[in-house]
């Protein structure tokens, strides 16, 4: 008997820990999340700071298309919607261009995180080829 009641124990905290679908969008569209990150000087590697945010579908297929239609800045255009400053604001384009491949690529792989995007070696191979037209 105590066996039942454990499985509707932990069935009853499953249910619990289940969130409705309406809620999870909804904060998730509010969610900022404080990174640090390595980025390299003169003097060596700094820790830096910044604020990413989860994309929403829009966005990350805003950027995809713009990449293929113009053969590049796919993860620019994902760090110009995701990446914040201290303040929560949106870095200039003309900043983020800036950025060394290696910080870029770094931060662009902790949004792509959030936003729930997995891809894997060979998905990251296709979208590289498919967006420079090879």
């Amino acid at each position: 008997m105590a066996n039942i009641e454990e499985l509707k124990q932990e069935e009853l905290e499953q249910l619990n820990e289940t969130a409705s679908l309406e809620s999870l969008i909804t904060e998730g569209a509010d969610l900022r999340i404080p990174i640090t990150f390595d980025f390299p000087t003169v003097n060596g590697l700094k820790k830096a700071s910044a604020i990413i945010k989860p994309l929403t579908t829009v966005e990350w297929e805003n950027a995809q298309s713009y990449a293929m239609k113009h053969k590049k800045d796919f993860v620019l255009k994902i760090l110009e919607k995701g990446l914040l400053n201290d303040d929560g604001e949106q870095l200039p384009f003309e900043l983020i261009k800036k950025m060394p491949i290696g910080v870029a690529t770094e931060i662009y792989k902790r949004i792509a995180d959030v936003s729930g995007v997995k891809q894997d070696k060979e998905e990251q191979y296709r979208l590289t080829k498919e967006l420079l037209g090879f």
